[in-house]
C-alpha cells in the first residue's frame, strides 16, 4: 500500500495511485445481472419474522438451482417506528440458468394462501423503466385480405381433395370418381421428406432443413414457417390451434446461420420438442427429451410424443414407470405446479370427444392410464377425470403381458386389449375390458377370446368393433429380422362385435366372423357400416376385401332380435398388387390404395381408387410414387334437425345430383366428339387431297383424264353432310387414338394408302378385335347387337359359317375371309366328323375314336400355334382352331361318302384327294403370319395333322 507523505503531493489528480481503492473495491465484470430475479408481491412481515421469511423463501427457490450464500436480501423500511420488509426480496443464484428457470417454473406460484409470487429478472428493469408514460398509438397497417383457408368446400360439385408425392414433385387434385383427376397445383422440390395435412385440412405442412412450412388458400401460398433445424416430426393439435415439431438433434443457437429468424433463447438451448402457436407462429415452449440414467439404453421415440386432449386445452406426456406430465394451453405451464406420480405406469390416453358434441357444453376431460403387475399388486387400469384428478373408476387384472387402449370415436366406450398368459406362462390368451363410461357406475365387461388378438378397431360412431385374431402355429411374434415394413402372412379370422340391447343389460356379442383369410389391417369408413380388411406389406398376397355391415339397408332398431349376421355382406374381393397404404375419404364413399417405393417389396408404383362397393374406378401407375393423403374435413356446421331434413328429402337431393351427373357426363361426350370429328375431318382431308394427286399422276399413263374427279369423289367426309347426325351414338364407339380404317364398299377396288387399313375384327396378325357386342355395318362402323332379335343373331352366324366353308371349296378367293375368326363352324365339323368315323368303327372303339377326333383337333391346333410362335409368326390359338377347323370340311365330304360306298379304289384316291384339299386351304390361310423363308417349317405340323385324320377317314371298319 503507497504511504502518505504530505510534502510529496502529486501536482496533477491523474498522477494519484488508487490501486490500493481499486483492489479493495473490485467489481467482477463478468457477473452482471443475470443471476439476480425480483420477487414481488412477497408476504410483509415485521424485523422479528424476517428470518423465518429468509429460510422459507432459500427453501422454495433453491429446488430449481443452487443461491449464493447470502444471496436473499429482503429490503426493510421504517413503519410507525417498527421495521417491516417492503414486499419484494431480491435472490441472486450461482448461474443465470437457474434464474431463468426460477422466472419460468415459479412465476405465479402461490407463496401461502394469500401471496401470488411475481417473479422477474432483474435486469429486465431498465426494459421496464424505459416504458413510456405517455401512450402513442401505433401506426395503422394498410388491410391486406387474405385468402380463406377452408375456401376447398365450397366447391360446387362438393368434391375431394388429395395431395399426391411423386419423384421431386407434390401436386394437388380433385378427385372425380372414375375420370382422371383434375389437377389443382404442383411443385417441384415442395418438401424435402415428406408431407401431411392438419386435423381438418386447413394447412398442408411440408418439411424443409430449416423448418416446417403451413401452406393453403385458393392460391396454395405459404401461411407460415417454423424454424426448427432438422426437423423429423410434427403434430397438430386437433383443433389445429398448436403445432408440435421434434428434432433427434438438439437445438444448437449457434448453428442458426446470422440474419435468419432465431426464435429461441438460451431457455431452447439443448431441447428437442417445440410448441408452436399456429396462428401467430409463437413458440411457446420447448421441452428435452426424456433423460436417461447412465445405465439405462437410449429410449426409443414414441410419437406423438406429446398426446393432447380433445379440446386442445391439455397436452401430456409420459415418463414410463413414474409419472404423467400434464400442461395447459396456452400458458404451457405444467397443471398445479406437479405430475401425476403414478409407480410403473406403461402408457395413457385421453377420452376424445363426439364431433357432433355442441360445443357451447362444458365437456369433462378423461384420462386413462395402466399399470402393471408390481409385486404383490395387481395390474390396473385406472379412469380419471381432469383437471381434478378425480378417480372414476379402476379395474385390477391379473397374469397380463400388455395391454392397449382403444376410445370408441365419440368417447362413450373404452376397449382395453389385455394380453395374458396363465400361470405356468407357457401360452397367452386375449381378453377385451370395455368401460361404459356413459352410465354413471361405468360398468366394465370382460370378453374373451381365446385366440391371439392381432388388431382391434372400432366403428366410428358407432356401437360395434372388429378384430383380427389367429391361431395359426407358423405365428409367433413380429419377427425380428427381416425387411423393414415387411409383414409375414398368416392365416386369420375377423369378427364382428355389436351391442345386444335386445335384454335388460346390453352386452357386446359377435354376430359374424370370416375364417380363413389373411387379412391383416381393418380399416373403416368413417362413416361407419363399410370396412376394409386389407392384407398389407406381404411379399405374397395383397387382398382387399370390401365388406357391407348394413347389406339390406335397413337400420336395426332397438329390441329386434332378428340376426345382425345376416345383414353382413362380403360385397368384393380385390387385389392391389404390391400394395402398402390404404385411406378412406372423407365422405366415406371412395378408398385409395396405394404401392409406394418407400416400402419394401411394393408392386407397380401408382394407386388405385375405388368405391366402397369395392368397384375399381381408376387405376395409374405412377413413376417414384411416394405418397398420397385424402385432405381432411372439419366437422359438418349442419345442426342435427336440418341433417335430420336432408335425410328425409335425399330422393329429391338425389334427382338434382344424378341431373348433374349427366350434365358433366354429357359436356365430356360432346368435348370427345368434336376430338373425334376433327381428327376424321383431318384424317378426309388429308387423303382426299393424296387421291387427287395421284390420279393426277397416273391419269396421263391411263388415258382416263375423269379418273381424277372419281378419286376426289371416292372417299368424300361424311361428316361434312348436313344430313349427317354428327350426335350420332355410333361415333362414340371410334377412339380418337385408333387408326379407324373405313371398308369401302366395293372390296374388289383399292386405293392408294399410307398404310394398310385395320378393319375393326378379329383378324390374324391383328391386334384390334371386334367388339363383343356389335357387328360391322354397311359403313363399317360397329353396330350394336343387344337389341336386335334371336333370330337375326342365328341367321348372321349361319351366313358367316356358310361363307367360310365356300371360301375353303375354292381357296383361291378372299383368303381374309377366316381371319375373323369363329368357333361354331369347327365345333360343327369337328361334331360331324367324330360321329360319322364313331358309326364306321368297330363297337368297342366308337367311344375311343369320337373321342379322340377332339383330341387331335384342339392338340393339333396349340402344336400348329405354338410352332409358329416359336418360328416369329403373328396369331393366336382360336385362331389356328378356327383355320384348322373349317379346313376339315373336305375330310367331312369324304368320310361321309364312305359311310355309303365300300370300295377301296373309291375311297382312296377321295381320301387323297380331301387330304389334299384341306393342307392346300389351310396354308393359304396361315399365308398372313409373316414366317418369311421359314413357312416350310409351319407347314409340316398341319401336313401331319391332316394326314391323321385322312388316314383315320381311309381305314374305318367298312372299308
Amino acid at each position: 500500500m503507497p504511504s502518505y507523505d504530505a510534502e510529496n503531493l502529486p501536482e496533477r489528480e491523474e498522477d494519484i495511485d488508487y490501486s490500493d481503492i481499486e483492489a479493495a473495491y473490485q467489481v467482477d465484470n463478468q457477473e452482471g445481472f443475470d443471476t439476480i430475479v425480483i420477487v414481488d408481491n412477497a408476504p410483509v412481515v415485521d424485523d422479528d419474522k424476517v428470518g423465518k421469511l429468509n429460510d422459507r423463501i432459500g427453501k422454495v427457490f433453491s429446488k430449481v438451482g443452487p443461491i449464493k450464500e447470502g444471496g436473499v436480501w429482503i429490503p426493510m423500511e421504517e413503519n410507525n417506528g417498527k421495521k417491516v420488509s417492503k414486499g419484494y426480496i431480491f435472490i441472486d443464484y450461482e448461474t443465470p440458468e437457474a434464474a431463468a428457470l426460477a422466472v419460468k417454473t415459479l412465476h405465479h406460484t402461490m407463496f401461502g394462501s394469500k401471496n401470488q409470487l411475481q417473479v422477474n429478472r432483474f435486469s429486465d428493469v431498465e426494459r421496464y423503466k424505459s416504458v413510456p408514460e405517455t401512450f402513442e398509438a401505433p401506426e395503422e397497417e394498410d388491410f391486406e385480405e387474405k385468402e380463406h383457408l377452408r375456401s376447398w368446400l365450397t366447391d360446387p360439385q362438393s368434391r375431394d381433395q388429395f395431395v399426391m408425392y411423386r419423384g421431386d414433385d407434390v401436386s394437388i387434385y380433385w378427385n372425380r370418381k372414375s375420370e382422371q383427376p383434375d389437377h389443382e397445383h404442383s411443385r417441384t422440390n415442395w418438401t424435402e421428406t415428406y408431407v401431411q395435412w392438419s386435423p381438418l385440412g386447413a394447412y398442408l405442412a411440408t418439411f424443409h432443413r430449416q423448418g416446417i412450412a403451413l401452406w393453403g388458400g385458393p392460391s396454395w401460398n405459404k401461411i407460415i414457417r417454423f424454424v426448427h433445424p432438422g426437423v423429423k416430426l410434427i403434430d397438430f393439435s386437433p383443433n389445429e390451434r398448436y403445432l408440435i415439431t421434434w428434432s433427434n438433434e438438439p437445438l444448437s443457437l449457434h448453428r442458426i446461420p446470422e440474419g435468419s429468424p432465431n426464435p429461441f433463447t438460451e431457455d431452447d438451448e439443448g431441447n428437442q420438442a417445440i410448441v408452436w402457436d399456429t396462428l401467430t407462429g409463437a413458440l411457446l415452449r420447448s421441452f428435452p427429451n426424456l433423460p436417461v440414467s447412465g445405465d439405462e439404453a437410449p429410449r426409443a421415440i414414441v410419437w406423438p410424443m406429446f398426446r393432447w386432449s380433445a379440446t386442445d386445452k391439455y397436452f401430456a406426456r409420459i415418463t414410463p414407470g413414474q409419472q404423467i406430465s400434464v400442461y395447459e394451453a396456452p400458458d404451457m405451464g405444467l397443471v398445479d405446479k406437479k405430475s401425476l406420480k403414478i409407480d410403473g405406469v406403461m402408457d395413457f390416453e385421453w377420452a376424445p370427444r363426439a364431433k357432433d358434441a355442441d360445443p357451447k357444453k362444458d365437456f369433462e376431460e378423461k384420462l386413462v392410464y395402466w399399470t402393471p403387475e408390481m409385486g404383490n399388486q395387481p395390474a390396473r387400469v385406472t379412469l380419471i377425470s381432469f383437471p381434478t384428478r378425480e378417480v372414476i373408476r379402476t379395474k385390477n387384472l391379473f397374469n397380463v403381458n400388455d395391454c392397449k387402449l382403444h376410445w370408441q370415436s365419440s368417447g362413450q366406450f373404452l376397449a382395453v386389449k389385455v394380453d395374458r398368459h396363465t400361470k405356468t406362462k407357457k401360452s397367452t390368451f386375449t381378453n377385451l375390458e370395455i368401460f361404459n363410461t356413459a352410465e354413471r357406475t361405468v360398468p366394465v365387461e370382460t370378453l374373451e377370446i381365446k385366440d391371439v388378438v392381432l388388431a382391434f378397431a372400432w366403428e366410428p360412431n358407432g356401437e360395434r368393433f372388429a378384430v383380427i385374431t389367429t391361431n395359426d402355429p407358423a405365428f409367433t411374434a413380429p419377427p425380428p429380422g427381416g425387411a423393414p415394413g415387411q409383414q409375414p402372412t398368416y392365416k386369420t379370422n375377423i369378427t364382428f362385435y355389436h351391442l345386444d340391447k335386445s335384454k335388460t343389460l346390453a352386452v357386446f356379442k359377435p354376430f359374424k366372423t370370416l375364417e380363413r383369410r389373411t387379412t391383416n389391417h381393418l380399416f373403416w369408413s368413417p362413416k361407419g357400416r363399410h370396412i376394409v380388411l386389407a392384407t398389407l406389406r406381404s411379399s405374397t398376397v395383397w387382398d382387399l376385401d370390401f365388406v357391407d355391415l348394413d347389406f339390406d339397408g335397413t337400420e336395426k332398431k332397438e329390441g329386434k332380435t332378428e340376426d345382425p349376421g345376416a345383414s353382413v355382406q362380403l360385397v368384393a374381393t380385390q387385389e392391389h398388387y404390391g400394395v402398402t397404404d390404404v385411406e378412406w375419404d372423407p365422405t366415406g364413399r371412395y378408398v385409395i390404395t396405394g404401392a409406394s417405393m418407400w416400402r419394401p417389396n411394393a408392386g407397380d408404383h401408382g394407386y388405385c381408387i375405388w368405391d366402397f362397393k369395392g368397384q375399381l374406378l381408376y387405376k395409374q401407375n405412377v413413376d417414384k410414387f411416394k405418397q398420397l393423403l385424402w385432405r381432411p374435413r372439419p366437422s359438418t356446421l349442419l345442426t342435427k334437425e336440418q341433417q335430420k331434413k336432408i335425410r328425409k328429402n335425399l330422393r329429391d337431393y338425389s334427382k338434382t345430383f344424378e341431373e348433374e351427373d349427366l350434365a358433366a357426363t354429357q359436356s365430356v361426350s360432346k368435348e370427345i366428339m368434336a376430338h373425334r370429328k376433327r381428327l376424321l375431318d383431318e384424317w378426309y382431308n388429308w387423303r382426299k387431297r393424296v387421291e387427287a394427286e395421284l390420279a393426277e399422276e397416273r391419269a396421263p399413263s391411263l388415258g382416263n383424264p375423269i379418273m381424277a374427279s372419281n378419286y376426289k369423289d371416292q372417299y368424300a367426309n361424311p361428316f361434312s353432310d348436313p344430313a349427317v347426325n354428327t350426335s350420332d351414338p355410333l361415333l362414340t364407339s371410334i377412339e380418337p387414338d385408333v387408326d379407324i380404317g373405313i371398308a369401302p364398299s366395293n372390296p374388289s377396288t383399292s386405293y392408294a394408302s399410307p398404310r394398310p387399313t385395320q378393319y375393326i375384327s378379329g383378324n390374324i396378325g391383328s391386334s384390334t378385335q371386334a367388339n363383343s357386342t356389335g357387328t360391322l355395318g354397311a359403313d363399317g362402323y360397329t353396330m350394336d347387337t343387344l337389341d336386335e332379335p334371336v333370330t337375326e343373331t342365328i341367321m348372321r352366324d349361319v351366313r358367316s359359317i356358310a361363307q367360310k366353308l365356300r371360301q375353303v371349296l375354292h381357296p383361291k378367293g378372299r383368303r381374309d375371309v377366316l381371319k375373323d375368326w369363329d368357333l361354331w363352324g369347327p365345333l360343327i365339323l369337328c361334331l360331324a366328323l367324330a360321329i360319322l368315323l364313331s358309326i364306321e368303327a368297330p363297337e368297342k372303339q366308337a367311344v375311343i375314336v369320337f373321342t379322340g377326333v377332339f383330341v387331335i383337333v384342339w392338340v393339333g391346333a396349340a402344336v400348329v400355334t405354338l410352332n409358329a410362335k416359336l418360328l416369329g409368326g403373328a396369331v393366336s390359338f382360336f385362331q389356328s382352331v378356327c383355320v384348322l377347323g373349317y379346313c376339315l370340311f373336305p375330310l367331312v365330304i369324304a368320310a361321309l361318302v364312305g359311310l355309303f360306298v365300300r370300295m377301296i379304289w373309291v375311297r382312296l384316291p377321295l381320301a387323297v384327294a380331301a387330304f389334299g384339299w384341306s393342307t392346300f386351304a389351310s396354308v393359304g390361310f396361315f399365308s398372313d403370319i409373316q414366317l418369311g423363308n421359314r413357312r416350310a417349317l409351319a407347314v409340316y405340323p398341319m401336313f401331319l395333322f391332316y394326314f391323321i385324320i385322312a388316314w383315320m377317314v381311309l381305314i374305318s371298319k367298312n372299308a
